[in-house]
C-alpha cells in the first residue's frame, strides 16, 4: 500500500471517529451487593443477570465471600464481599434495548441455598445508577415471611426488619415498599 492509500485510510478512520453523533451514550447499572450475615450463615453468592423475558441468564456465576473459607467444594473465585465490605459489579447495556435487567442473588452454603433475592430495573442514557441488593440476616431468619409474586424479602434503609418489597426498582431509587412502609423509602443519589 502506497503512502497515498495509507493517508486516505487514516483519513477515513479519523472521520469515522469524529464526534459527528456517532458515539452512543453510556448505559450502566451498578450492582451494590452487601450483607450483614456472617460466614456461618452463608459463604458464597450466586449472581444471575438476565434481560427482559429471557429465561436463560446472560451471566451466572458463583463466588466465594472474601471473609470465608470454602467448605465442601473446591473454592470458586473470591468476591470482595464481607460483613464490612460491599461488592460492586457494573452491568453495561450493550444491546441498547428497553428490556429491563434482572439481577438474582442467591446466598449459599455447603448445604445448599439459604435464600434468594432479586432486583429489576432499566438502563438510562448517560447515567450509572446504583442497584442495591442486601443479603440481609433478617431475611434468612424470616423463613415464615411469604412474599407475593414479584416481591422479595428486603430490609428498609435504617430498619433491619424483614419486609416484602417490590422486585422492580425505578432507576435512582431504592425501590418500593407497601404503602404502610412508604415513608421509609429514600432516593438513591
Amino acid at each position: 500500500m502506497g503512502p497515498r492509500a495509507a493517508l486516505l485510510g487514516f483519513g477515513l478512520i479519523m472521520s469515522a471517529l469524529a464526534s459527528g453523533g456517532c458515539m452512543l451514550s453510556r448505559r450502566e447499572v451498578m450492582l451494590v451487593l452487601s450483607t450483614d450475615a456472617s460466614c456461618t450463615v452463608f459463604d458464597r453468592v450466586q449472581i444471575r443477570i438476565s434481560r427482559g423475558a429471557e429465561t436463560v441468564p446472560t451471566f451466572d456465576q458463583t463466588f466465594l465471600r472474601s471473609d470465608c473459607n470454602a467448605v465442601g467444594i473446591s473454592p470458586p473465585p473470591a468476591v470482595p464481599l464481607s460483613e464490612t465490605t460491599e461488592f460492586r459489579l457494573g452491568i453495561v447495556d450493550g444491546r441498547r434495548t428497553d428490556d429491563h435487567v434482572r439481577v438474582e442473588v442467591t446466598a449459599r452454603s455447603s448445604e445448599g441455598v439459604i435464600f434468594t433475592t432479586a432486583a429489576e430495573t432499566e438502563f438510562v442514557d448517560d447515567k450509572v445508577f446504583a442497584l442495591p441488593v442486601r443479603l440481609a440476616l433478617a431475611c434468612v431468619n424470616a423463613a415464615a415471611l411469604a412474599c407475593p409474586s414479584e416481591q422479595v424479602c428486603r430490609t428498609q434503609p435504617g430498619i433491619e426488619e424483614a419486609v416484602c418489597g417490590s422486585v422492580y426498582r425505578a432507576p435512582g431509587t431504592l425501590g418500593t415498599f407497601p404503602a404502610t412502609q412508604a415513608a421509609h423509602v429514600t432516593v438513591d443519589d
